[in-house]
């Protein structure tokens, strides 16, 4: 900040006005993109442009809720069941929560060889003060990430 100036940066005559003229508010269109994932919620590209949208908006909460309720939905879609247990870590601030576990729980049980598991079971147990054991984990997702590029490598 600078000494005579408001504090919200918004707050300066015109710029409200101008960010107002400078596009759609962001918060309508996701207000929109939930109305449609609640009637599609296999539309993992509306998932991925929400959970990309709900942090800079502070609307991790409504995006942890509507993928609860997807989730709910669809109890056999694993992409779902790991992107509830993202958002309730990014709820968390980071943090591995004891809700966010479950969910990783969950999708585990539905999926136990995607590649994201591995590194938030290792970022758990860092957390939990398990060194070793997050430092072996951290070993296998990386092991998993290497064979996977290779994979794709050949494939190219």
């Amino acid at each position: 900040g600078r000494p005579g100036l408001p504090d919200d940066p918004y707050q300066a005559p015109g710029l409200r006005q101008q960010a107002d003229e400078d596009g759609p508010d962001m918060n309508k269109l996701v207000d929109r993109l939930m109305a449609h994932l609640q009637d599609n919620p296999e539309d993992m590209e509306g998932w991925q442009h929400f959970r990309r949208a709900a942090p800079a908006l502070d609307r991790q909460a409504d995006l942890s809720r509507a993928l609860l309720e997807a989730t709910r939905a669809r109890p056999d879609n694993p992409t779902l069941a790991m992107l509830y247990a993202e958002s309730l870590i990014l709820l968390g601030e980071g943090q591995v929560t004891p809700a966010a576990d479950l969910a990783l729980d969950r999708a585990a049980a539905l999926a136990p060889d995607m590649p994201a598991l591995g590194y938030y079971r290792a970022l758990a147990m860092m957390q939990r003060g398990e060194l070793r054991a997050a430092r072996t984990g951290n070993v296998e997702v990386r092991a998993t990430a290497e064979a996977a590029l290779q994979a794709l490598d050949s494939d190219s």
